[in-house]
């Protein structure tokens, strides 16, 4: 294998959506519309709170990118 082999199997492609796009695609729709929901209401609801629950029902997420989703800042953006 040559250099360029080996650069290329450590590349990654960017990704389309984000991984709380993941987790709402892994939701069941009730689940689902109460997390966009949450999403969307950044006053009631802050992104540690979210962060949080999704971490207590096995969602590997960080407060980060919870706050880029909310502020479009995320590969769903693109």
């Amino acid at each position: 294998m040559g250099l360029l082999d080996d650069i290329a199997s450590e590349s990654r492609p960017t990704p389309t959506v984000c991984s709380v796009a993941v987790v709402l695609a892994d939701m069941d729709p009730k689940d689902r519309n109460d997390l966009e929901a949450a999403l969307a209401d950044q006053v009631t609801y802050t992104h540690t709170a979210i962060t949080r629950v999704l971490r207590r029902r096995g969602y590997d997420m960080h407060d980060k990118r919870v706050a880029n989703h909310r502020r479009g800042q995320c590969a769903c953006a693109r």
